[in-house]
């Protein structure tokens, strides 16, 4: 098996929905403030639209175990928030700024519900985290020079789609390296060779995470190997939201190079 497909920066994460899925109307709770500024309310209006195309996807994923109305619960709040955080000084259109939170926000609160077995439970977390790479990427974006050349901006692409892959990669592997110390069954389904470059991968990734210097270092293990959020690991070292998102991604992204730098 090669382990470098699972570190490989082919797959696109968190870009613009598809076209032509439904946007019928849904009832919606959020927690729209009276002091909310008009064009948050204006920009959550405006791309309510996201939430039914991000639900109507997920539903598509994850079917009988999540429910509509939970899901499109969870969207609004991302959207809510994306209205209130977006900053047009960044340059990122808000429909771009808005379906990677939205996204986020579905994936996450599915992953908190308890609900999915394990396969889609790991299938979740890899989404979510990373969607937190393109967050980063969308955070970062205002304050980074623009690139040169093609070339550069080819580089650039392709850095932020290897730590997505990165990140999807971690998600699973921590998992199971957690499942093979505290369960002690064999998956008796599983190729040993595969089994076996899997167990290795973890093995690299442990050490890769380990050898980070803080708050790098605690804020990874506590996402991938406690089951924290975002926000948790981040409040837990002293970081907000926005640069706990920006040091994952920095972490993860060069994590992803030093470990395929092992096995290509």
């Amino acid at each position: 098996m090669q382990l470098a497909f699972f570190l490989s920066p082919s797959v696109k994460v968190g870009e613009e929905p598809l076209d032509g899925v439904p946007s019928d109307p849904v009832r919606y709770t959020t927690s729209m403030l009276p002091a909310d500024h008009p064009e948050t309310r204006r920009r959550f209006q405006a791309e309510l639209d996201l939430v039914s195309i991000v639900v109507a996807q997920t539903m598509r994923l994850f079917g009988r175990f999540v429910e509509v109305d939970d899901l499109q619960s969870f969207g609004h709040e991302g959207l809510l928030q994306a209205a209130r955080t977006y900053d047009p000084s960044r340059e990122v259109p808000f429909r771009r700024w808005a379906n990677v939170r939205v996204r986020g926000a579905v994936y996450d609160g599915v992953r908190r519900s308890g609900r999915l077995p394990r396969r889609l439970y790991l299938r979740v977390q890899a989404l979510a985290s990373a969607a937190l790479v393109t967050e980063a990427a969308d955070e970062q974006q205002s304050g980074d020079a623009a690139p040169r050349t093609a070339l550069e901006a080819d580089e650039a692409v392709r850095d932020r789609l290897g730590a997505s892959a990165t990140a999807m990669a971690a998600a699973i592997l921590a998992a199971r390296s957690i499942d093979d110390e505290t369960l002690h069954v064999p998956d008796t389904r599983a190729n040993p060779e595969e089994t076996a470059a899997l167990k290795q991968l973890a093995g690299h990734l442990r050490a890769a995470v380990d050898g980070r210097d803080d708050p790098e270092k605690t804020l990874l293990l506590r996402m991938y190997w406690q089951g924290e959020s975002l926000e948790e690991a981040g409040a837990a070292v002293g970081l907000s939201r926005s640069w706990a998102c920006r040091i994952h991604a920095r972490a993860i992204g060069s994590i992803g190079k030093q470990l395929r730098s092992l096995v290509e």
